[in-house]
């Protein structure tokens, strides 16, 4: 299926039967499909709606939120294009500028079983303020201690090979947790474990600066000193043969749509997790992958936004994410308790109960570490099973 960048219209006007039909083929589609459908629409139309809508910070896609009579905020499984505004206008300022009402549905010709139909795609509008409580989470599975006195607790999500060496993947904020504000490079050496290190960093990775800089890639290698240490930490954790980990969004729409479950692998032993929730915590993807702002700590004091890819999650079950899994393992299970790698969480955001999880498909993507400065061992990289 592909979508034409053809225009999309607002449907006021447009013939009923020609707007039943649209919206009938728009229920058939698949949550996968539908999903697709939306999000390659938010990309036609992104710089359409920000220049003509003055509230519009954004377009993209995801699932629907609905308040209740309480007033209490729901993520319903509807997949639609999604309006993010600096703020939602009242109907007396609607009608004084009705040009800068937002649509309920946008008409679209996507390429369905062979031939150009025309669907109608459902609309959200999400305030900005919603996305600005997301921060970085690291303060437990190991503790990093560095030689300067710096320290964080955090997960190491997952291991790869990089030249036949394997090594941990984790945030760069977790082992380095002196961020310089310059981006110059992560720290060497740092211990991480849990007392007798089972891992040490190493200078390779992405690269994290301030908002102003341009893009971050909030990851860095830790090479393994004990790798059966290591091993244990994932209690016989294993991916799937068929399906190791996700390839594309596309993929990861597709799973979804097959029904596997979406699950956060918090550690167990975080002090900050009062409530009795024992992890893995199910979620579901509620904005498909864009660049966010996530506020970030640096080793000058100052608390900077940067700009980085992520998905955005929602926990579900009233749980959350705290200060201490940064870097835990995002994974999707089938119905044998096979599984498949996602991505790794790099933030949250506490009050919302919202994960922000960098792609497993830029994980392992030399170019996501090259595009912001960042470097990787000699060698191809490859995910490991079982770490």
């Amino acid at each position: 299926m592909t979508i034409r960048n053809a225009p999309s219209p607002d449907p006021t006007g447009i013939d009923d039967v020609v707007l039943v039909e649209a919206r009938a083929r728009w229920v058939s589609l698949s949550p996968a499909r539908q999903m697709s459908v939306a999000r390659c629409l938010a990309l036609c139309r992104q710089a359409d709606f920000t220049r003509s809508v003055r509230q519009v910070v954004t377009v993209t896609a995801g699932l629907r939120r609905r308040n209740d009579e309480e007033g209490v905020e729901y993520l319903h499984n509807e997949p639609c294009v999604v309006f993010i505004v600096r703020r939602k206008m009242t109907e007396g300022q609607l009608a004084r500028s009705p040009s800068q009402r937002l649509p309920r549905e946008l008409l679209a010709p996507a390429w369905i079983d062979g031939r150009e139909q025309v669907v109608s795609v459902p609309t959200d509008v999400q305030t900005q303020s919603r996305l600005e409580g997301a921060g970085a989470q690291a303060l437990t599975s190991v503790s990093v201690d560095c030689t300067d006195g710096w320290w964080a607790r955090g997960v190491l999500a997952w291991a790869v090979s990089v030249g036949g060496q394997r090594y941990a993947l984790a945030p760069m904020h977790v082992l380095t947790p002196c961020l310089s504000p310059d981006g110059m490079g992560g720290h060497v050496g740092a211990r991480v474990g849990l007392g007798q290190p089972l891992a040490a960093s190493t200078g390779f990775g992405g690269r994290v600066v301030p908002l102003e800089e341009g893009m971050s890639f909030d990851v860095q290698l830790a090479k393994l000193l004990r790798p059966a240490a290591f091993s244990a930490l994932f209690g016989g954790l294993r991916l799937s043969a068929e399906r190791p980990w996700a390839r594309s969004e596309e993929e990861f729409d597709q799973l979804l749509g097959d029904g596997l479950s979406l699950e956060i692998f918090a550690p167990a032993d975080n002090p900050d997790r009062t409530d009795g929730g024992v992890p893995p915590f199910p979620a579901e993807r509620s904005i498909v992958e864009r660049e966010w702002e996530l506020t970030y700590q640096f080793a000058d004091g100052s608390k900077r936004k940067i700009k980085h890819r992520v998905l955005e999650l929602q926990v579900r079950f009233g749980k959350c994410t705290f200060s201490g899994d940064s870097g835990c393992p995002v994974l999707l299970r089938d119905a044998d308790d096979q599984f498949t790698l996602v991505g790794m969480h790099i933030a949250g955001d506490v009050d919302r109960g919202q994960s922000y999880v960098v792609p497993i498909w830029r994980l392992l993507d030399p170019r996501s570490y090259a595009d912001v400065g960042g470097s990787l061992p000699d060698g191809t990289l490859d995910l490991v099973t079982s770490p």
